[in-house]
C-alpha cells in the first residue's frame, strides 16, 4: 500500500510545483528585428464597428468623433506620414521621420493634415515595427491599430495602442488619377496667364501651396466643404452652402427649411463649432445646399431641397431701415416686388453677396444691400449698413 501511495504523492507534488512556477511573457519592449510584429495581412469584411474585422476608418473618426472619443477600438487607415509638436508640421514623407507617431489617412495619397488621424507610438515595440523612422517601407501601407481614441496634437487621434495588424489594400477606381489632379489643370493653363487673367486661371490658385490663402474645412454629415475665397471662381451649376467666416471657433450656416412663401421671412440658422480651421455642425444637422444659377441681373441661389430661390423684398422693410429679411420663393412667386438676384464678388470677402437691384427704402433713398449675419446672432438678412458678420460661399468638393 505504501508503495502505491508514495508515487501518487510525488506526482501531485511535482505537478503543483511546476504549475506555480510557470510565467506568462508579454511582448513588451520588442525590437522588431527578431520577430515581425505584424506578419499577417487581414482582409476586413466591413468597417465602422471598431472591431478587428470591422474597424473604424479615418473618415469615421474625423466625421463622427463623439461616437469614438473615450473608447478603445480598432482604427484602419493608410500610413501617409508623421508630425512633430503640431499637426500643421505634418510631413508626408519618410525623410526626417520621428519614431513617436504616424499619420493615418483614408487614402494612401493624402497630403492634407486635416484629413489625417495621428497615432501615438509609445513603446519600443510599436516604434520599431511601425514608425517610418525605423520602417520607411511602411509608407503607404494599410494598417489597423487598436488603442484609445483621444485628443492628440489637439485633434482626434489614437493613443496607447496595444495591437496592430496589416490590412489588405483597397482598390480605388480613381487611384491612378488622384495624384495628378493638382497638376493636370495647371499645365495647359500656364501659357494663358498673360492673355486671360480672369476666370479660366483662378480655379488653380487655391491649390497652389505658395498662395497665402486661408482655407477652412467643414465636415457636415460626412460631406467635406472648402471655402470659395478671394482667389476662387464662382461656378454656375456648382453646389454651395452659405455661412459666416470662421471667427473665435464658431460659424453659422443658412439651415435647411421645407417652408417657403411670402409669409415665411426667415431661414433657420445652423451654428457650427470647431478648432484649427475644421468645423462640425451641432447635432450633425445639415445646412441648406444652394445651386448657383445665372440670371439676367446676376446670380440666383436655388435651394436644392425645395427648389425655391433665396429672395428678398425690393421695397424694403417699413419697420427697419437697415435689415431686410430673406424669403424662400418659387420662381412663380418672383415679381416686381420680390427678387432673387444677387451680385457675387469672389475677389472681395467683405462683399461676396450683394443684391443686384437697389432696395428702395423711400421715394428718394435706395441702396444696395449686402447679405450678412446680423449682430444679434439670430438670422441671415440683407443689410446696407457696415455691421453684421460677413457671409461667404462654401463650395462642396
Amino acid at each position: 500500500m505504501k508503495q502505491i501511495i508514495l508515487p501518487i504523492f510525488l506526482y501531485i507534488f511535482v505537478g503543483l510545483t511546476l504549475g506555480s512556477c510557470e510565467r506568462v511573457s508579454f511582448p513588451e519592449q520588442g525590437t522588431g528585428e527578431d520577430e515581425p510584429a505584424l506578419e499577417d495581412t487581414l482582409v476586413v469584411d466591413t468597417t465602422g464597428a471598431g472591431t478587428l474585422y470591422a474597424p473604424a476608418t479615418v473618415a469615421d473618426i474625423l466625421n463622427k468623433p463623439d461616437e469614438y472619443l473615450g473608447f478603445s477600438c480598432w482604427v484602419a487607415g493608410y500610413i501617409v506620414g508623421y508630425t512633430e509638436r503640431t499637426m500643421k508640421n505634418a510631413a508626408f514623407t519618410t525623410e526626417g521621420a520621428v519614431q513617436s507617431n504616424i499619420l493615418l489617412a483614408q487614402y494612401p495619397w493624402e497630403q492634407d493634415y486635416e484629413c489625417c488621424v495621428p497615432v501615438e507610438l509609445k513603446t519600443d515595440k510599436w516604434k520599431q515595427s511601425i514608425s517610418l523612422a525605423h520602417r520607411p517601407e511602411n509608407l503607404g501601407k494599410r494598417i489597423a491599430v487598436h488603442g484609445l481614441v483621444k485628443t492628440y496634437f489637439s485633434v482626434t487621434g489614437v493613443r496607447s495602442i496595444d495591437g496592430a495588424k496589416w490590412l489588405e489594400s483597397e482598390s480605388f477606381p480613381d487611384e491612378p488619377d488622384e495624384p495628378q489632379i493638382p497638376e493636370e489643370p495647371e499645365e495647359p493653363q500656364q501659357p494663358e496667364d498673360p492673355e486671360d487673367p480672369d476666370l479660366p486661371d483662378e480655379p488653380e490658385e487655391p491649390e497652389n501651396p505658395e498662395t497665402p490663402i486661408e482655407t477652412y474645412f467643414i465636415s457636415v454629415n460626412d460631406v467635406s466643404l472648402q471655402q470659395v475665397n478671394q482667389k476662387s471662381v464662382v461656378a454656375v451649376g456648382a453646389r454651395y452652402m452659405l455661412g459666416t467666416v470662421p471667427e473665435y471657433g464658431r460659424m453659422a450656416f443658412v439651415g435647411l427649411s421645407l417652408k417657403y412663401g411670402k409669409t415665411v421671412k426667415y431661414r433657420p440658422v445652423l451654428p457650427a463649432e470647431g478648432e484649427h480651421d475644421c468645423f462640425y455642425t451641432q447635432e450633425r444637422q445639415m445646412p441648406a445646399i444652394f445651386l448657383l444659377e445665372q440670371s439676367e441681373n446676376g446670380f440666383r441661389l436655388r435651394d436644392e431641397l425645395t427648389g425655391g430661390y433665396l429672395a428678398y423684398d425690393v421695397r424694403g422693410d417699413a419697420n427697419s431701415i437697415s435689415w431686410i429679411p430673406l424669403y424662400t420663393l418659387l420662381s412663380e412667386d418672383l415679381d416686381e416686388h420680390f427678387c432673387a438676384d444677387f451680385l457675387i464678388h469672389a475677389n472681395e470677402t467683405e462683399k461676396q453677396l450683394e443684391t443686384s437691384v437697389k432696395i428702395k427704402f423711400s421715394a428718394v433713398d435706395s441702396r444696395n444691400g449686402l447679405l450678412r449675419y446680423n449682430s444679434g446672432g439670430m438670422n441671415f438678412k440683407l443689410n446696407y449698413a457696415e455691421n453684421g458678420g460677413s457671409v461667404c460661399l462654401y463650395l462642396l468638393k
